[in-house]
């Protein structure tokens, strides 16, 4: 892989083949990092309380970070009962926050 400057300052990464790749400016990676806010409908009535009471003890911590928490010792919990570890398709999945895990 070779990465090259062009005439107008951006950096491309260029891969074996000779494509071009977009490699963004620093000044662009602090606003590419910015998280977009979480949607907590994903969250049962308890998941929230919890999702409260944990904010309020660590306020430094995101709050998407905080459900994935939750929700994953909830599954690992389940897993532990039915005598298994979690899978990688269920930590995946927690970690998406994309539907509801009761």
């Amino acid at each position: 892989m070779v990465i090259r400057d062009n005439s107008a300052g951006e950096w491309h990464r260029a891969n074996l083949t000779g494509q071009l790749l977009n490699y963004p400016n620093s000044e662009e990676d602090d606003e590419l990092n910015v998280e977009p806010p979480f949607d907590e409908s994903v969250l049962t009535p308890e998941q929230k309380v919890k999702l409260d009471e944990l904010h309020i003890e660590h306020p430094t911590l995101v709050r998407s970070d905080l459900a994935i928490l939750i929700r994953l010792n909830l599954l690992s919990l389940r897993a532990a009962c039915d005598g298994r570890e979690l899978t990688f398709f269920e930590e995946q999945e927690t970690r998406a926050l994309e539907k509801v895990i009761y």
